[in-house]
C-alpha cells in the first residue's frame, strides 16, 4: 500500500465518518437509504439497525469495523447496486476476511476487523474501550508490511471513530412514551444512615412529578428481586438495579449518591442506559449543609432530567423545589419514609409514625396525605377526612400524582361529593396516563357511580400497567358489575396463568361460576379451599352465601363455621359480622318463602 493511496483512504473515510455524524440524527435507513437512491451510508449500518431491532454502542462499533474495513483493504465490506441489496449482504453474507483481499493486512488487525464485524452483537466488541484496546495492543510494536502511514491512518481514524461513537451515544438516547426507568436506592457513603429512607423517598417525588419519567412501580421491582432469589427488601443497588432494568425490558436506571465533604457533602445523580450500562446524563453537586441537601437533590434531579431529553416547557411546569414537595428536614422525610413502610405491611404503627412526621414538620402535605388513606383503611372515616382537609390546605406543597391523590381523597373521603371528584381523577389519567394509581382509583369511583363498562376499562389499563393480584381482582370485580362474566372469568383464567392468585381472587372465580350456574367450576374452588382452609374464608363465605340464596340455610350454617374456623385467628367482631350477614340472609330468605306461600293462597 502506497504512502499516497493510504493517505486518500483516510481522507475519505474521514469524510464518511463527518457524513455519519450529521446523519446520526435522521432516520437514516427511511430516508438515505431508500432502495434505488444512491447507497449513501447503507453500507455502514449494522444488521440489527436493518431489522430496526433495539440499537446500543455494539451498533456504532459495528459500522467503526466496516470502515475499518475499508481503510485496511480499499474496498467495502459489502457491495450492492442498491440500498437493498447492501442491506441483503450485511445481513446474508460474510465479508472476505481483511487479509485475504490485502496480504499486507496483519493477522491481528484482521482478527480485530473480524470481531467487530459480527453479526450477532453477543460475539461483538461489547464496547468501544475493548476495541480500542486491542487497537492499541496491536499497533505498539510496528508490524512488518504495515507502514507508520498506515498506523498512523487507524490511530486518526480511531479518534475520529470515537468522537462520533461517543457523540452519538450520548445524543441518541431517547425515552419512547412507555419506557419505564428503574430508581435504584441511594448510596449513602456517609456515617449517617439517615440519608437512606430520607433520600430515597425524596427522590421517588422529585422523578415521579414529572409524566417524562415513567417508574417502574416497587411491587414490580420487589417481584424482579425474587425471581432472581433475592430478598424482596434487599437494597437495590446500581448493579442490581440494572438487572432489574434488563429482565423487565425497562429503558434506563438511575443512581444516586451522597459522600461526605469536608463539612459539605457532595451528591451525584446518573442515568445508566440498560442495554449497554452507558452513563448517559450525569450531574454532581456539593450541599453545603444537611438543611440544604434536600434543594440541591432537586436541583440535580432536575438537571438530569434535561440531560435525559425532557422538553423545556414540561421542565418548567412540572419542576416543584423538593424541599416544598416534600420537606428540607431529614428526620420528618425519614418518619414518612417508616410510615410508607408499615403502611404497606398494613401495620398500625404506621399511624403514629406519620404523627410523628407531622409534628417534626406541620407542613408535610405528603404526610397528611397518607394519614388520611390509612385512617381510611381501617374504617376511622372522621379522622380520615381531617387528614385530608389538611393536606387540602398545603395542596402548594404537593406535586404530581400526590396532589392528584390528595384531591379525589378529599372529595371521596372529606367531603362526599363524589361528582366534583371526578374531574380530578380524570385529569390524573390524562397527565399521568402511565400511573397505575390513577386507572386503580379512578375506577373505584366509577364503580361507586354505576359507570361498570368506563371502570372496567380503567381496570384493565390498571392490569397492562401494573399485573398483581391487587389490579386482577379489580378487573374481576368491574367486569363482573358490568355482566361480562366471560371476560371476568378470562381475567381469573389470565392471573392463574401469570401465578397471581390468592383466596380473594379464588372468591371471586367461584362468584362467576355461581353467577353462570356452573356448579363444577363452584366445587373446584371448594376444593381448592378445603385444601388452603386457613387463608380461603372468603371462598367459604361465598359458598355460604350461595347457600342461603338457594334457601339451603343448614348447608349455609354449616359453610358459615368453616368460615368461621379459617378466620379464628381474625378479630372476633369480624365473624360477627359474617353471622349478622347470613342471619339477614335467612331472614330475607324466609320472607321470601313466606310471599311465595300467601301468594298462592291468595
Amino acid at each position: 500500500m502506497t504512502r499516497r493511496a493510504c493517505s486518500l483512504r483516510l481522507l475519505r473515510l474521514i469524510r464518511t465518518f463527518f457524513a455519519l455524524v450529521g446523519e446520526a440524527g435522521q432516520e437514516r435507513d427511511a430516508s438515505l437509504t431508500r432502495t434505488g437512491m444512491a447507497i449513501g451510508t447503507a453500507g455502514y449500518m449494522s444488521p440489527e439497525q436493518i431489522k430496526k431491532e433495539r440499537l446500543d454502542a455494539r451498533t456504532d462499533l459495528f459500522s467503526f469495523g466496516l470502515v475499518l474495513y475499508e481503510m485496511a483493504t480499499g474496498q467495502r465490506a459489502f457491495a450492492g447496486d442498491t440500498a437493498e441489496a447492501v442491506h441483503q449482504a450485511i445481513l446474508h453474507q460474510t465479508p472476505a476476511p481483511a487479509q485475504d483481499v490485502d496480504v499486507a493486512v496483519p493477522g491481528r488487525l484482521n482478527a480485530i476487523i473480524a470481531k467487530a464485524l459480527e453479526k450477532d452483537r453477543a460475539q461483538r466488541y461489547q464496547s468501544a474501550a475493548d476495541l480500542a484496546a486491542d487497537l492499541e495492543a496491536f499497533q505498539g510494536p510496528r508490524h512488518r508490511g504495515l507502514s507508520k502511514w498506515l498506523t498512523a491512518a487507524v490511530l486518526l481514524l480511531v479518534i475520529v471513530a470515537g468522537g462520533w461513537i461517543y457523540w452519538r451515544t450520548r445524543n441518541t438516547f431517547k425515552l419512547s412514551a412507555q419506557d419505564t426507568v428503574v430508581l435504584a436506592d441511594l448510596d449513602n457513603r456517609t456515617s449517617d444512615p439517615i440519608f437512606d429512607d430520607a433520600l430515597n423517598t425524596a427522590l421517588r417525588v422529585a422523578f415521579e412529578q414529572t409524566p417524562f419519567l415513567n417508574l417502574l412501580a416497587p411491587d414490580k421491582v420487589r417481584g424482579t428481586l425474587q425471581l432472581v432469589h433475592r430478598p424482596e427488601d434487599a437494597k437495590l443497588t446500581a448493579e442490581s438495579a440494572r438487572e432489574v432494568c434488563l429482565r423487565t425490558h425497562s429503558r434506563a436506571v438511575i443512581a444516586s449518591s451522597i459522600a461526605d465533604a469536608g463539612n459539605h457533602f457532595d451528591l451525584e445523580l446518573d442515568a445508566i442506559d440498560c442495554p449497554s450500562g452507558r452513563t448517559i446524563a450525569r450531574v454532581k453537586r456539593e450541599a453545603g449543609s444537611r438543611n440544604e441537601i434536600v434543594r440541591t437533590l432537586g436541583v440535580l434531579g432536575v438537571e438530569l432530567r434535561r440531560q435525559m431529553g425532557e422538553p423545556g416547557d414540561s421542565l418548567q411546569k412540572f419542576s416543584k423545589p423538593l424541599e416544598e414537595a416534600t420537606s428540607s428536614s431529614l428526620e420528618a422525610l425519614q418518619l414518612l419514609s417508616q410510615g410508607y413502610r408499615h403502611h404497606s405491611a398494613r401495620d398500625e404503627a404506621s399511624t403514629l409514625y406519620y404523627q410523628r412526621a407531622i409534628e417534626v414538620d406541620p407542613n408535610l402535605a405528603l404526610a397528611y396525605v397518607a394519614l388520611g388513606a390509612r385512617y381510611s383503611n381501617v374504617g376511622e372515616m372522621e379522622l380520615a377526612s381531617a387528614a385530608e382537609k389538611k393536606a387540602i390546605e398545603r395542596s402548594d406543597r404537593l406535586t404530581g400524582p400526590a396532589r392528584f391523590l390528595a384531591g379525589t381523597l378529599y372529595y371521596d373521603l372529606g367531603t362526599g361529593e363524589l361528582e366534583k371528584a371526578y374531574p380530578v381523577h380524570e385529569q390524573w389519567v390524562q397527565t399521568f396516563p402511565l400511573d397505575p394509581r390513577a386507572h386503580i382509583n379512578f375506577s373505584f369511583l366509577l364503580q361507586t357511580l354505576g359507570e361498570y363498562e368506563r371502570a372496567a376499562a380503567e381496570s384493565r389499563e390498571s392490569v397492562r400497567l401494573l399485573p398483581s393480584v391487587a389490579t386482577y381482582a379489580n378487573l374481576i370485580t368491574t367486569t363482573i358489575l358490568a355482566n361480562r362474566l366471560d371476560e371476568a372469568k378470562a381475567a381469573y383464567v389470565e392471573a392463574e396463568a401469570r401465578g397471581m392468585t390468592n383466596s380473594s381472587l379464588h372468591s371471586l372465580r367461584h362468584l362467576v361460576a355461581f353467577l353462570q350456574q356452573d356448579k363444577p367450576a363452584m366445587r373446584d374452588q371448594l376444593a381448592w379451599a378445603m385444601d388452603h382452609r386457613k387463608n380461603a374464608e372468603p371462598v367459604f363465605k361465598g359458598e355460604s352465601s350461595a347457600q342461603a340464596y338457594y334457601g339451603h340455610f343448614r348447608m349455609g350454617a354449616q359453610w358459615l363455621q368453616q368460615e368461621n374456623d379459617a378466620a379464628r385467628a381474625n378479630p372476633v367482631e369480624g365473624i360477627a359480622v359474617d353471622n349478622a350477614d347470613f342471619a339477614l340472609q335467612k331472614t330475607r330468605g324466609r320472607n321470601c318463602e313466606r310471599s311465595a306461600i300467601d301468594g298462592k293462597s291468595g
